[in-house]
């Protein structure tokens, strides 16, 4: 029995926040718990809404983000799944971490929960470790087919491009369907190999990679998906190379097959391009004879 209250019993059994009265006996209470037991007092208090409660434990400087183990995260994580808003943004302003929590709610498809940590100002695109990479949410909530999550993340300001460029590498077409019907821009430039590049662009150099000497049933498929969405075959990238530029430099002959009907659409029969891109073009027979078959003219652009 605990000398400051008759309720210890009622403690444990994490149905109350009932503590005692004074604070003196307060504070002697708190300090005679393990960092464990403080946290399943904040984290009963979360539950129940006991904002008061919260202020004195911080006060104590008991830690937000300390978990007792009896849920998968802390205080921040109790208040976010008991819908408890105002618990949760006192947490927050005492230092609780945010991104963490976010992450939990991903990993257990609460979109309601992401909401309301993303209407409390969490940081929609701060990377987190996910299976020891660095991730950010909107990649994690879309390889797991979280439509609700994703839709979430990016009506809150989720940069699309980072996450839609990861796809595109790895070749998921199902994340890129997914992101495109929620609005991603298909023609949003992003870091990639030391320049700003945009998807096209990024599977047209599919072909400089080693580890990948032609495109796959997937790429050619996701090139269609990004110019079905609008993706522009004329715009540039950092380097000032069109996705077309970018296939030809790379010997891309698979990419140029699917790129080049969009382009005779949008340009007419003349491909205007670099006298070294010509000779590249001139010296391998299956660019030689993409260009032919398309009865597309390689013209030196001045």
């Amino acid at each position: 029995m605990d000398p400051c209250s008759n309720k210890i019993t009622v403690y444990s059994s994490n149905e109350t926040t009932d503590y005692p009265s004074t604070d003196l006996k307060f504070k002697s209470f708190v300090y005679s718990k393990s960092p464990k037991e403080q946290a399943r007092l904040l984290e009963n208090a979360a539950k129940a809404g006991d904002i008061e409660t919260i202020q004195k434990l911080f006060e104590l400087n008991v830690n937000p983000d300390v978990k007792s183990g009896d849920y998968p995260g802390g205080a921040l994580y109790v208040a976010c799944i008991h819908n408890q808003v105002e618990v949760a943004e006192t947490l927050i302003d005492h230092g609780a971490r945010s991104a963490y929590t976010l992450k939990l709610m991903i990993m257990e498809s609460r979109s309601d929960c992401v909401k309301l940590l993303l209407e409390l100002k969490a940081d929609p695109n701060k990377l987190f470790k996910w299976d020891g990479k660095e991730l950010r949410p909107l990649y994690v909530a879309c390889i797991h087919n979280q439509v609700e999550v994703a839709k979430t993340l990016l009506d809150h300001g989720a940069k699309s491009a980072y996450s839609l460029k990861l796809m595109i590498s790895e070749s998921r077409l199902d994340c890129v369907k997914l992101l495109l019907k929620l609005k991603a821009d298909p023609n949003e430039l992003s870091h990639w190999e030391g320049n700003k590049q945009r998807p096209l662009h990024i599977l047209a150099g599919r072909n400089g990679w080693p580890t990948c000497m032609s495109l796959s049933g997937n790429e050619r498929n996701i090139i269609c998906l990004l110019i079905e969405h609008k993706a522009n075959v004329l715009l540039k990238n950092s380097r000032k190379n069109t996705p077309l530029d970018v296939a030809v430099y790379s010997k891309n002959s698979d990419a140029l097959g699917v790129l080049l009907p969009h382009y005779k659409k949008a340009r007419g029969n003349v491909f205007y391009t670099s006298k070294q891109r010509k000779s590249m073009i001139r010296s391998k027979a299956n660019m030689r004879r993409t260009f032919r078959n398309f009865k597309v003219k390689v013209v030196v652009d001045r």
